[in-house]
């Protein structure tokens, strides 16, 4: 008798404490969820706000012609150009303004004058936060011109 009547006293959740616990709990899963991937987009965005892209590259025995294009939504300001680990240091910097309706971007041409030989060039181009935006490698070699 004394089972029974424990079993008859036992009360559960009420159905309403339980849909709302489950309503606060789906409520704060779903911000956390939104704020996550607006973070993560924000991130993503500003990553691809500075996009550069080589053109063409001119070599000579004497100078290099490198011909750049801003493929990106924001200006982009170079500082530096390196060529086989060497910092040449663009005066005045380099600006390069954003697409802005045009699918074509601005680009730009910057000439590095110095005695060049033959062989493998590897360029990297760095901002003025000195972070660098892109590299290529060209191969050179005056007897296939």
């Amino acid at each position: 008798m004394i089972t029974s009547r424990l079993v008859r006293d036992k009360k559960g959740i009420d159905p309403v404490v339980s849909s709302l616990t489950l309503l606060i709990i789906t409520v704060a899963a779903m911000v956390l969820a939104i704020g996550l991937s607006q973070a993560i987009i924000d991130n993503r965005r500003s990553q691809m706000g500075e996009r550069l892209q080589v053109e063409k590259i001119l070599i000579d025995a004497n100078k290099i012609d490198v011909y750049l294009r801003n493929t990106g939504h924001v200006t982009i300001v170079l500082k530096y150009i390196m060529i086989n680990g060497t910092f040449y240091p663009l005066t005045p910097n380099c600006w390069l303004q954003p697409l802005e309706g045009s699918p074509e971007g601005q680009w730009a041409k910057i000439t590095v004058t110095n005695s060049y030989g033959e062989g493998l060039f590897r360029f990297s181009f760095f901002s003025s936060n000195n972070v660098e935006l892109g590299r290529t490698e060209v191969e050179y070699d005056e007897t296939k011109l």
